[in-house]
């Protein structure tokens, strides 16, 4: 991308956009990988088609094996960037091509593969379906395998646990579990540990957690079960995509730890579940979780002082006026400096409404929280330091009008709702009761 003029392409690069979306392709001598340009593709509005942009090159062949390589780097993009040899005109056959999410880093993005066809009008295209802003560098395309060395993909490590309530001493804080998991003490150190009491193959989820595209990971737990010989997963699962890095361990009786580490490779989104799973007819204890950048360290929690919502499903559909009793849980490591932390409940449209400033020294705390109008209401818990705030927890609640003489909150709320014929579980008579400006399918 060394040749090109301000305000114009890269020299010999074609802006091939379409759809109902506004683009400009242009050379950026404020942002290299390498050298003193790159390619900037930029989506100011984006109602549907793509961003696009191609390089002409000289035909590929049948059965040969190609290496196609770029350097990338994104602004503001919620969709993965394309890169991948493709005719410029119809049938638009793909020849080679892969995707990829870009983050404000530059990562490497490689297809290796045979061309399944030959073709004479080609050209090397990056696209992307979303607004905002793409950058490329460094491509190349060559004959035979090339794989980037490992040392060229290599991101900065920050340490860190990225597990909320990794430990458990919060409860079942952070996690989801379709069947009952028992959280007991006896963990590692004499802490609280969770234990798997049914008996059918259902995993733990943890709250969603953002990976860097091509960073290395590791992922770790402390592993018991009282039948030695149980197998257990730990795994993760990229959020509406397809990576899933994951492996299977035979625990012993004794608090061990287990971990394996892999390469964050997302296709669609940088958020991932990760899990923990059992086989069928076997239960097993867990505790002190860790996910963190680069290899395996010492255990640690997320943070030194670590607060939680203890807030049961029934409990969040009150009717206007009615008092809630939110409880806060926390778990403080020794000496660990005292945090500033508040309860904030806001509306739909981000107005607050409410403001406990809590104490963090206390194990369990509660709050009397009522709402004077229906709607959707957010409650975070927010620590708040030198003027940054972080958000501990979470927690929605639907607040419903009381006045409504038909109201069927407790039938709608335990099944699921229909589009059809007004009724006890019909979902937009329920949801317009909460006083909702939109709703979405399968969603509450």
């Amino acid at each position: 991308m060394e040749s090109g003029k301000h305000g114009g392409p890269p020299e010999g690069w074609v802006a091939n956009s379409y759809g109902e979306l506004v683009t400009t392709l242009s050379w950026d001598a404020d942002m290299a990988h390498t050298g003193k340009a790159s390619l900037r593709l930029q989506c100011q509005v984006f109602r549907g088609g793509a961003a696009q942009a191609y390089l002409p090159v000289d035909s590929v062949r049948t059965g040969e094996t190609y290496t196609l390589r770029a350097w990338m780097r994104g602004e503001r993009s919620s969709a993965p960037a394309q890169l991948l040899i493709r005719d410029i005109g119809p049938p638009y056959h793909n020849y080679l091509g892969t995707s990829a999410l870009v983050t404000g880093e530059w990562r490497p993005v490689v297809a290796i593969g045979k061309a399944d066809a030959g073709g004479n009008s080609v050209g090397l295209f990056v696209n992307f379906q979303s607004a905002g802003t793409l950058w490329l560098d460094d491509l190349s395309l060559s004959v035979g395998e090339h794989p980037v060395a490992a040392a060229a993909q290599e991101i900065p490590v920050v340490k860190g646990n990225l597990v909320q309530s990794s430990g458990f001493e919060l409860g079942l804080a952070g996690w989801t579990m379709p069947e009952r998991v028992a959280i007991e003490r006896g963990g590692v150190g004499g802490g609280r540990c969770a234990h798997w009491l049914n008996k059918r193959p259902y995993m733990l989820e943890g709250r969603p957690v953002a990976l860097k595209p091509g960073q290395r990971y590791t992922f770790s737990a402390f592993l018991r079960a009282p039948s030695p010989g149980t197998v257990v997963g730990l795994s993760l699962r990229e959020v509406g995509g397809d990576d899933a890095p994951g492996h299977r361990f035979t625990v012993t009786n004794e608090w061990r730890r287990y971990s394996f580490s892999f390469t964050a490779q997302p296709k669609q989104n940088r958020r991932y579940f990760l899990s923990l799973s059992k086989a069928d007819g076997a239960d097993f204890l867990a505790d002190n979780v860790q996910l963190e950048e680069g290899e395996l360290t010492e255990y640690a929690p997320v943070r030194p002082t670590e607060l939680a919502l203890d807030l049961p499903r029934g409990k969040r559909f009150p009717t206007v006026g009615q008092t809630v009793p939110v409880e806060v849980v926390s778990s403080r490591t020794p000496g660990a400096p005292v945090p500033a932390v508040s309860l904030v409940a806001t509306d739909y449209l981000g107005n607050e409404v409410a403001r406990h400033s809590l104490d963090a020294t206390k194990p369990t705390q509660k709050v009397a929280l009522s709402v004077d109008r229906p709607g959707f209401v957010s409650l975070a818990l927010l620590e708040e330091t030198a003027g940054h705030a972080v958000v501990l927890d979470e927690a929605q609640l639907c607040v419903l009008d009381a006045s409504a003489p038909d109201r069927t909150g407790a039938a709608f709320f335990g099944a699921h709702g229909t589009e059809g014929t007004p009724g006890k579980y019909h979902a937009l008579t329920a949801m317009a009761k909460a006083g909702a400006r939109s709703w979405r399918l399968h969603d509450l």
